[in-house]
C-alpha cells in the first residue's frame, strides 16, 4: 500500500527565472526518498531483479539526497539486463542533491522507449558527478516518447558533469522550456548528439539542425 508523504517540507526548488513561478518539487502519489545511510539496489537474483523492476518502473517521484555511498541510482549491470529492463516510465519528477559520490544517476538503455512521462528533473550539489544520463546504444527505431514531455532540467554546483542527456535514441526534446544551468565548470555539451544520429539529423530536420520549438528560459 502506497500513500503519499503529506508530512514532507521541501524547499523551493529553485528561484525565479526571467519572472518565472519558481517549481515546487511535488512528490506523488508512488514517492520515494532515499537519504542517508547505506544503499546497495546492485541486486543479482531473478527475484530481486523483478521486484527492483516493478518498483522503479512504477515510482512517480524521486527524492534522492545526502547519501555518500551510492554512486548510480541502478547500477548499470542491473538496469540494462536482458532479463528485466528498467524504463522509469512513470517517473514524473526527480530531484537528486548532496551526494558526493554520485558519479551518473542513471544508465539508460535506449533499446527501449523510457522516460516518458518525465517532467522535471533537478540536481545540485554532485561534486563528483560526470553525466546524469549515460550514453546509450543507437537504434533504428523512431521513438518519439522517450523524454517528450520533459520540461524542466535544473542543474547547479556540479563541477565535473561533462554533459547531460545524449541524444542517442533518436527522438528530440520538443517539451523543453527551461534549461538552468549555474556553476558547472567542466560541461562541455549539455546535448551530445551521438554521430549516427546527426546523419539522421540532417536528413530529417530543415538545415540539419535540432530545434527546441518551447524552449522559453
Amino acid at each position: 500500500t502506497c500513500g503519499t508523504y503529506n508530512d514532507v517540507s521541501i524547499e523551493e526548488m529553485a528561484p525565479e527565472i526571467d519572472g518565472g513561478t519558481a517549481l515546487q518539487f511535488e512528490p506523488q502519489d508512488l514517492h520515494i526518498e532515499i537519504g542517508q545511510g547505506m544503499i546497495n539496489t546492485n541486486v543479482a537474483s531473478d527475484q530481486g531483479i523483478r521486484a527492483l523492476c516493478f518498483v522503479m518502473n512504477s515510482v512517480q517521484s524521486l527524492y534522492l539526497h545526502d547519501n555518500s555511498s551510492i554512486t548510480t541510482v541502478i547500477p548499470e549491470q542491473t538496469a540494462s539486463t536482458r532479463r528485466q529492463t528498467i524504463n522509469y516510465s512513470a517517473l514524473k519528477w526527480c530531484r537528486v542533491e548532496r551526494c558526493p559520490n554520485l558519479d551518473t544517476v542513471f544508465h539508460t538503455d535506449y533499446d527501449i522507449f523510457c522516460f516518458q512521462q518525465l517532467e522535471i528533473f533537478w540536481a545540485s550539489d554532485l561534486l563528483m558527478a560526470r553525466s546524469i544520463w549515460s550514453r546509450g546504444r543507437i537504434v533504428e527505431l523512431w521513438d518519439d516518447k522517450s523524454f517528450a514531455r520533459l520540461r524542466a532540467i535544473h542543474l547547479s554546483m556540479c563541477p565535473r558533469l561533462q554533459f547531460v542527456l545524449p541524444l542517442s535514441w533518436n527522438g528530440t526534446l520538443s517539451s523543453l522550456e527551461t534549461l538552468h544551468i549555474v556553476r558547472c565548470g567542466d560541461l562541455r555539451q549539455v546535448f551530445p548528439v551521438e554521430a549516427e544520429f546527426q546523419k539522421r539529423i540532417a536528413t530529417r530536420y530543415p538545415n540539419g539542425m535540432l530545434g527546441f520549438p518551447r524552449l522559453k528560459n
